[in-house]
């Protein structure tokens, strides 16, 4: 995904990496700010108006699991 808009527009893959990774960061210390997700057991966050992290908690180990970014175009599941 990065490459392809990276090929369009530079600056904007590297704003829109650059909000992925401080999004997913955000997740450590507040795992369950995104809603509820379309898949059972996942969450999704909204990073950009076209795209959603979509993660897991795994609240017995404390940790987050990316599971990927979706453009919202995307059918999903």
């Amino acid at each position: 995904m990065r490459e392809y808009i990276a090929e369009q527009n530079l600056i904007a893959a590297i704003e829109l990496d650059e909000r992925i990774g401080y999004s997913a960061s955000s997740l450590a210390g507040q795992p369950y700010k995104g809603r509820n997700g379309r898949v059972e057991g996942a969450r999704e966050l909204v990073i950009h108006p076209h795209f959603v992290l979509v993660y897991e908690v795994d609240s017995q180990w404390g940790k987050v699991y990316i599971l990927r970014v979706l453009h919202t175009t995307q059918k999903w599941p």
